[in-house]
């Protein structure tokens, strides 16, 4: 009888053990650190001293099921850190003060506090983990004190942030560490950082510039935009930004996601020396309408104009199609038409025809130097029936052209809007109308054209060109009309077509005219009959 009451007795006292345990209000959650909390104030109060334990996870942490009803911390003077998931889930704490000795914030260690309003850290803080403060939904100022050297993944993702200001010590800000900030419009990186990682600013689509210290030997900014310190990789354009982006003449390199969600930005002008386009680098573009990829370019990243739904044309000067990685082209229009360089129109169709059904030669030897450019105005149209040569004067102080064509003399009804770089190279095409014409490009040393097909026969057309300078400032205006005819081709202003078949040129790819007939290779061998001829040796 005894024996049973002792087995009872050790039974009840277990049952008591495991009652308190699940119910406890304090322990321990460092070597020198205890806790309580008070259902009656919400608080949770730390003591002692030293550095709290870090977690796996969120539930291990000891005051997990007290998380939605703790409204306010108390951090002891003596704690010399923040441990990993310490207050995740907290969404009813609205604010804290982490004491001075804290060195370090762990990883999650605020996650989810979607409650939390204000924090003030530490100037002895010298580094905030990853995902520390993710989903801290009304954060909207951070000052990051200036002893802090890293900024971990996504620490400060999806909150609300209006304001950062960013410590002089900072040298590493890692993936997505803003990234979700809609609200945020600007932010400058100190002289200090020596590295930002990918997707640092992605989705925050109220972003129109981040700015640089000048003395920072790692990055630059022009115009709002991040990159490197040579201006050879162009980083990150902010998601705010709207209107036309023409990058630098020294960029080489467009970094993975580096216009990425840029919707606003209708045309994005890649100079001639990019040789590569990174992964998702124009993904979300949706609003541009053309772009032009340059001669060097080698390969496109995945997703590269992924959802660039926009699209109504792409040039391409790059003699071989580049490699494209997956869904390089998602979602872009298959049937829209591809422009591609003299001979290329196979190669394109190898690497690209099952994405591009309208691959087609543009940039192709169109043969001017029949045509007499008119001295006086500069210009000069040779109609036929359904196409149109245009030859001009190239400008020495030119960075480009534009050339409109009209159905009417009042130049509302558009027919087809182009452009054209410094060497005439065709770099932008619109067209407003249904009916899409097929440019061919051409150029001699000194002479610039175009060749525009599918045109009406005997119909007058009226045409605008102007000579673009530095900045786009108008160097010059030309305006006239041609019509086109069944007969042989006249043109309205200089001289016709001689009928001699004899050659009177040879050129390469590109339409520069070579001083003699190479040995080797391929080139353009043109007659002054209007014919051209590919020879391949």
């Amino acid at each position: 009888m005894r024996k049973t009451n002792k087995i009872l007795i050790l039974a009840f006292a277990l049952m008591g053990l495991s009652v308190n345990v699940a119910n406890a209000q304090s322990g321990a959650c460092g070597a020198k650190l205890n806790w309580s909390f008070s259902y009656s104030t919400g608080e949770l109060t730390i003591t002692g001293s030293g550095a709290m334990a870090n977690y796996d996870n969120g539930i291990a942490v000891p005051w997990f099921s007290y998380r939605n009803y703790i409204t306010s911390v108390s951090l002891p003077a003596g704690i010399t850190s923040i441990g990993d998931y310490a207050f995740s889930f907290c969404s009813n704490l609205t604010s804290i003060t982490i004491p001075e000795l804290v060195t370090s914030i762990g990883e999650r260690a605020f996650s989810y506090c979607s409650g939390l309003k204000s924090i003030s850290f530490p100037n002895s803080l010298t580094s905030i983990s990853a995902y520390a403060f993710i989903f801290c939904s009304d954060l909207t100022s951070i000052t990051i004190p200036n002893l802090v050297t890293w900024i971990g993944f996504h620490a400060f993702e999806s909150c609300n942030l209006t304001s950062i200001t960013i410590g002089n010590s900072v040298k590493t800000i890692d993936s997505g560490a803003f990234s979700h900030n809609n609200n945020l419009t600007s932010i400058t990186i100190p002289k200090s950082v020596t590295l930002i990682n990918d997707n640092t600013f992605d989705v925050c689509s109220s972003l129109t510039a981040i700015t640089v210290a000048e003395d920072n030997n790692n990055y630059c900014s022009i115009d709002g935009i991040l990159y490197n310190k040579q201006k050879t990789t162009l980083i990150r354009c902010p998601e705010g930004k709207i209107g036309t982006v023409t990058i630098p003449h020294s960029v080489t390199s467009i970094a993975g996601g580096a216009f990425y969600r840029c919707s606003g930005l209708t045309s994005i002008t890649i100079p001639e020396l990019v040789t590569t386009i990174g992964t998702a680098a124009f993904a979300f573009c949706s609003n541009l309408t053309s772009i032009t990829i340059p001669e060097l370019v080698n390969s496109l990243g995945n997703s590269a104009f992924s959802d660039c739904n926009g699209l109504t044309s792409i040039i391409s000067h790059a003699i071989n199609a580049p490699q494209i990685g997956s869904y390089a082209f998602n979602n872009v229009p298959s049937d829209i038409p591809v422009y591609v360089p003299c001979g290329s129109v196979d190669n394109y169709q190898t690497a690209w025809g099952s994405i591009f059904s309208n691959i087609q030669e543009a940039l192709t030897c169109t043969d001017i130097t029949d045509i007499e450019v008119d001295e006086e105005t500069g210009i000069t149209i040779a109609p036929s029936d359904t196409t149109a040569r245009v030859a001009w004067f190239a400008n020495p102080d030119a960075t480009g052209y534009t050339l409109v064509i009209y159905e009417d003399d009042n130049r509302t009804k558009i027919v087809c809007s182009l452009e054209f770089d410094a060497e005439g190279r065709l770099k932008g095409i619109s067209f407003p109308q249904a009916a899409k014409q097929k440019m061919q490009n051409a150029a001699t040393e000194d002479i610039l054209g175009i060749k525009i097909n599918n045109l009406s026969p005997k119909t007058t057309y009226f045409y605008t060109m102007q000579v673009l300078g530095e900045d786009n400032i108008v160097l010059d205006t030309k305006k006239g009309s041609f019509v086109t005819t069944g007969d042989i081709p006249t043109a309205v202003v200089g001289a016709g077509f001689a009928p001699v078949s004899k050659v009177v040129g040879y050129y390469n790819t590109f339409g520069q005219k070579l001083p003699q007939e190479p040995e080797n290779g391929i080139y353009i061998m043109l007659y002054d009959n209007g014919k051209a001829e590919k020879v391949l040796k």
